[in-house]
């Protein structure tokens, strides 16, 4: 697996202290972005120049070169960072890190960037073994796992705070496989996984008791994004969740009932739902892209 992961909150006088440390940081198989931040506080652009960053990568990956690679952001808490965090969900994993700067001699400031660098090269290898752990999951269980459901249009009272929740452990985690497994297991609890006699294939109710059925191997989801229209947020979160790549085609055959499914849906490049109906079904995709 490769990855790209962005290190955010450096301060400016220690930017480049880090990159010079990038190789032993990063190590192998890494592609590494870093952002001095001029302020304390993280801001909007310090946000945008990861978010543009990546969607560059992707826009430009018309034979997806980068189906196997793993996008994550190690951010420095400030106070600031939970709105810096909420910029990434739930396309980009985000892991943030305690460190506080020391302010004295020139000598004082090079051992603070040293610890620095050590809590990111720590936080680096976390940040991998869980993109490899989360991997699996969408690659192996993709017609299974609750991971990919679209936030918008699956109703549910749980499963953005899932999402969230298990980022937030994941952070801190010795185990992310068992910490995934937790966190599915909790989310079952709500909508479980339930078994379509007729196709065969398994599907879950959301709060408007519309089927999202897993397409089997009929992936045709959002792999030809129209870049006039979409955000960018809408092209990384149709290729990643919580950083892992996952198929860029899959998508959800939506139905409830034997009648045509009619009703309110978001898209994802769109603020207001629109009244859709599909032709019977709709397909949905994970980064709430609907196609009739």
């Amino acid at each position: 697996m490769k990855y790209v992961i962005g290190y955010a909150g450096i301060p400016a006088d220690l930017i480049d202290q880090v990159k010079k440390a990038s190789v032993g940081i990063a190590r192998e198989n890494t592609i590494s972005l870093f952002c001095k931040l001029d302020k304390k506080t993280y801001d909007f652009q310090h946000s945008r120049f990861f978010i543009h960053e990546m969607h560059k990568m992707v826009q430009s990956d018309h034979h997806n070169k980068l189906g196997e690679t793993g996008f994550a952001i190690i951010c420095i808490k400030n106070g600031s960072e939970n709105d810096f965090i909420r910029e990434f969900f739930p396309s980009t994993l985000v892991i943030p890190i305690e460190w506080s700067p020391v302010y004295g001699s020139k000598m004082e400031r090079r051992i603070s960037g040293n610890d620095l660098i050590e809590k990111f090269t720590f936080a680096t290898i976390l940040a991998k073994r869980c993109l490899t752990a989360i991997k699996k999951e969408l690659r192996e269980r993709a017609n299974k796992t609750p991971l990919l459901l679209p936030l918008e249009n699956f109703k549910s009272l749980v499963l953005a705070k899932t999402l969230r929740d298990l980022q937030t452990n994941l952070a801190v985690s010795q185990d992310e496989n068992s910490v995934i497994k937790q966190h599915l297991a909790l989310f079952e609890h709500s909508h479980p996984e339930q078994d379509d006699d007729e196709s065969k294939l398994a599907y879950r109710l959301d709060n408007r008791h519309i089927k999202f059925r897993a397409p089997g191997k009929a992936t045709h989801g959002f792999a030809r994004p129209d870049k006039k229209i979409h955000k960018m947020q809408c092209l990384l979160s149709g290729r990643r969740r919580l950083g892992a790549p996952f198929n860029p085609g899959f998508h959800f055959d939506c139905t409830r009932g034997g009648s045509p499914l009619t009703g309110d849906f978001a898209n994802c490049h769109t603020t207001e739902p629109s009244k859709l109906t599909g032709k019977p079904h709709l397909n949905i995709a994970p980064n709430d892209f609907v196609r009739i």
